[in-house]
């Protein structure tokens, strides 16, 4: 039976955790709120130039706060580590904790479990707040104050959207708003599964159909190509719904939840496209929350070694290590979304290659 906690561990407990969340709070708000700063001035000229609104201004930056946190939660976890534990060590706290006879990884067990709290939190923001509120930034961005030109709004690339009866429609570009070229159709069962598949190079939107020319038909029956024809010009009175329709509804992908991740994969991958890219959107999701935990050990390892260290060592190197995994995720996911590395691998190589730097690292301390 497990003995329960003495009295002075658990107010070390408590003592620790307390000096952990209160740097963490606060060096995610410093943060962030610099970064909204930076940013504001940065955009002031084009929030003049387009008249912006106040208040759009501000529920622009507002809406944008879930996901910046999400982004720089592991920041904090860094900064708050080096300056809670660092500081402890500086003051020789930490050895008179190893003195009394109390091991560094007993006094380390509840930052840990801070860490996974906090990989937790982060995972339900991006998954429940942040989809929602991106799709509210982007509106604002768009329709209030006029940053996005409507170029970009109108002509998208590489758009997919799941219509009513089952059809997936996929516009290779869209050049006009009743115009498109590398244009496909496809009829999806109850089952998700692909019953015919029209391909066009032209996609002409007139009379409230779609048109499409040079373009081939294929009827599936048991997910196999049964009949195939090929046509110049052919009218599809079924494919009704209009380009403002798909133009409305169209959520970029981090403006998807993993439910909606996972469901447009699906789709995406019965009617036969390449779906590297939100794959690799939707490891992500699973695996950057968890930075919180797997840089915090790292983190934790270095900070209890630093009683000859100054408070600017501890900053620079959380912010160094901070950028270096943010390069290396955004390297790993580049080559994953042109096909050089596989989108599972890439999303958790990043912290894969921290939790063995962190083992390294405790391998080193003395306890």
């Amino acid at each position: 039976m497990r003995r329960p906690l003495s009295p002075p561990l658990k107010r070390l407990d408590r003592y620790v955790l307390r000096q952990f969340f209160q740097l963490f709070f606060i060096m995610v708000a410093a943060v962030i709120l610099l970064f909204i700063i930076v940013n504001f001035f940065e955009r002031l000229d084009k929030f003049v130039d387009r008249k912006a609104p106040f208040w759009a201004i501000v529920r622009f930056y507002w809406f944008q706060i879930p996901y910046l946190y999400v982004l720089f939660s592991p920041v904090g976890a860094l900064l708050a580590a080096f300056f809670s534990v660092g500081e402890m060590a500086r003051r020789y706290e930490v050895l008179a904790v190893k003195t009394a006879g109390v091991s560094v990884y007993r006094f380390l067990a509840p930052l840990v479990g801070a860490g996974i709290l906090l990989s937790l939190v982060a995972f339900g923001v991006n998954d429940t707040l942040v989809p929602e509120a991106q799709h509210r930034v982007r509106e604002i961005k768009t329709y209030e104050m006029h940053l996005e030109s409507p170029r970009a709004i109108r002509r998208p690339k590489d758009m997919a959207f799941l219509g009513e009866g089952g059809i997936l429609y996929y516009f290779g570009k869209m050049v006009r708003d009743t115009l498109a070229i590398q244009a496909s159709f496809t009829q999806l069962d109850s089952l998700d599964r692909v019953v015919r598949r029209v391909d066009a190079d032209t996609a002409l939107f007139t009379h409230g159909r779609w048109v499409l020319l040079h373009g081939t038909e294929f009827w599936f029956e048991d997910g196999r190509p049964r009949r195939v024809e090929v046509f110049q010009r052919r009218a599809y009175p079924e494919f009704t719904q209009t380009p403002a329709e798909f133009l409305k509804q169209r959520r970029r992908l981090d403006e998807l939840n993993i439910r909606g991740l996972r469901r447009l994969i699906r789709t995406l991958s019965r009617a036969g496209f390449d779906t590297k890219r939100e794959e690799v959107e939707l490891q992500i999701r699973f695996a950057f929350p968890l930075a919180n935990l797997i840089v915090l050990l790292f983190a934790l390892a270095l900070s209890v070694e630093m009683r000859g260290r100054g408070r600017a060592y501890g900053f620079g190197l959380a912010v160094f290590i901070a950028f270096f995994y943010w390069g290396l995720l955004q390297a790993t996911r580049s080559m994953a979304g042109v096909g050089q590395l596989n989108p599972v691998f890439s999303a958790w190589f990043p912290n894969l290659v921290f939790l063995a730097a962190a083992l390294w690292a405790f391998r080193r301390v003395r306890t």
